[in-house]
């Protein structure tokens, strides 16, 4: 019995020995990975410095328009690791500081905007997977700016409403404004915007429904399980 108790006090010993390397491995990766969100960060917004002088340099209001599209595009992956360098984990970001950010971002975009645009928020507490946030951003960007660029321009006061909601196993999106709705005879329904975020939906194996209600209406289901790697 001595015997079999100083074996079993020698092996907890390595054990306990083996969990704190395995601990300090684990810690000196997650400070990596951090510092590897960090220097994206960094580096995606270095891009959006560059488009910016760009843009600030031509006189071409077609061409500035086209670059504040692209440092919005650029801007909405920077979120995502910024969100996740501040963050305790390196999987997931919070949704409701992330959606409202990416709206936040769009509408300091919109240097051209004189009309007032009112903002209806309602995003559950939810935490959304890095592989769902980073195609989540590019979608939401696509759609939020199209209503700026369409349906406030004819609104007397515009009005943006997003919603955020978590149910069984998927997060249901709805997106609406007040403008005009949205005229599919026309080429806008085959925009580069509405084809990225298209595209993106299809990487998330979701659907995005689009529908006139007292202006344009966005659905987006997206599902979370079956999006995990």
């Amino acid at each position: 019995i001595r015997k079999i108790n100083k074996d079993l006090v020698e092996q907890k010993e390595v054990i306990q020995e083996v969990n704190y390397e395995l601990e300090k491995t684990v810690s000196y990766k997650d400070v990596l990975l951090k510092e590897v969100h960090h220097r994206v960060k960094n580096n995606l917004q270095v891009i959006c410095s560059i488009l910016e002088m760009q843009a600030d340099s031509s006189k071409n209001n077609k061409l500035k328009d086209k670059l504040q599209t692209s440092m919005d595009r650029v801007f909405s992956m920077a979120l995502v690791h910024e969100q996740l360098y501040a963050s305790d984990t390196n999987e997931y970001i919070d949704a409701r500081e992330y959606l409202h950010e990416i709206v936040s971002a769009v509408m300091a975009s919109q240097k051209n905007m004189t009309k007032e645009v009112a903002i209806d928020l309602s995003i559950d507490e939810v935490k959304l997977p890095l592989n769902i946030a980073l195609p989540l951003g590019m979608i939401l960007n696509e759609l939020i700016s199209n209503a700026f660029k369409y349906a406030f321009k004819t609104t007397q006061k515009g009005l943006l409403k997003l919603s955020l909601k978590q149910k069984d196993d998927a997060v249901i999106i709805f997106i609406s404004d007040n403008g005009p709705g949205m005229d599919t005879t026309n080429k806008r329904e085959k925009s580069m915007g509405l084809q990225i975020a298209n595209d993106f939906m299809y990487q998330l194996k979701g659907t995005l429904k689009t529908f006139n209600n007292h202006g344009t209406n966005y659905e987006l289901y997206i599902p979370l399980f079956s999006n995990k790697k």
